[in-house]
C-alpha cells in the first residue's frame, strides 16, 4: 500500500515515503501516516460500496430487497464520512490525497464486486454484500486494536458503535433475503471472499 506523503511544498521530514506492509495479525499500534493510509483506502472503499449498493436498490426484483440495500448504501456513506471526518487534520496532507484505493486488490475486488450490477441476482447480490461487509467487520476490528489511543481518540470513541451498526447490517440484509418465500438465499461467495482476502484489510 502506498504511504500517504506531503504535499508538493511542505517539507518531508517525518514523512515515510514508498511501500510498507503490515504482518498479518500484527498489534502494534499505526503511526500517523500509516494509520492516515489505511483510514483513507477504507473510506475510499465505503464510498465505492455506497455507489454499487445504491444501484442495487433500484434495480432489485424485490421490494424488501430493493429497502435493504438502500438502507445499507445509505449506511455506508454515513461510515465513509465519519472515518473521512477523522483523518489526520494537517496541511501538508490533504484528506482529500489520502483517499485511494490501498492498492491492486482492491481495485480488483471492486471491479468484482460492479460486475453484480448488471448481471446479478438478488440473491447473488446480497451474498457479494455479505462477503464486503465481512471483511469490512475484520478489517474495523483489527483497527480497533491498533488505533492510538492519543492520536485516535475521537476514533476510538466511534469505531465501536460503527462496527456494531455493520453487524446490524448484516442481520438485517440476511432477515431480508429470508423473507423472500422463493429466493435462494445469500449463499457463500467464494470468488469475492478470496478478493476480500487479498486485499489484506483493504489495503493492498
Amino acid at each position: 500500500m502506498r504511504v500517504p506523503s506531503a504535499a508538493h511544498g511542505f517539507p518531508s521530514s517525518g514523512v515515510v515515503d514508498g511501500e510498507w506492509q503490515l504482518t498479518d495479525g500484527g498489534t502494534e499500534p499505526y503511526d500517523l501516516m500509516t494509520g492516515a493510509g489505511v483510514l483513507g483506502a477504507r473510506v475510499w472503499v465505503e464510498q465505492e460500496m455506497h455507489r454499487i449498493a445504491g444501484s442495487w436498490s433500484t434495480s432489485a426484483a424485490r421490494p424488501v430487497l430493493a429497502v435493504a440495500f438502500d438502507r445499507v448504501a445509505m449506511h455506508h456513506a454515513a461510515r465513509a464520512e465519519v472515518l473521512f471526518d477523522r483523518l489526520p487534520q494537517l496541511r501538508e496532507l490533504p484528506s482529500d490525497s489520502v483517499v485511494v484505493p490501498g492498492g491492486p486488490a482492491t481495485v480488483g475486488l471492486i471491479d468484482a464486486v460492479k460486475g453484480t450490477v448488471g448481471d446479478g441476482t438478488d440473491d447473488r447480490r446480497a451474498a457479494v454484500w455479505l462477503a464486503i461487509a465481512d471483511g469490512l467487520l475484520v478489517a474495523y476490528r483489527d483497527h480497533l486494536r491498533r488505533a492510538s489511543v492519543v492520536a485516535d481518540a475521537s476514533l476510538l470513541r466511534r469505531l465501536p458503535s460503527l462496527i456494531a451498526g455493520l453487524e446490524l447490517d448484516v442481520a438485517d440484509l440476511t432477515a431480508a433475503v429470508g423473507s423472500v418465500p422463493d429466493m435462494a438465499g445469500p449463499e457463500a461467495e467464494p470468488a469475492i471472499s478470496d478478493l476480500v482476502d487479498l486485499t489484506s484489510g483493504f489495503m493492498e
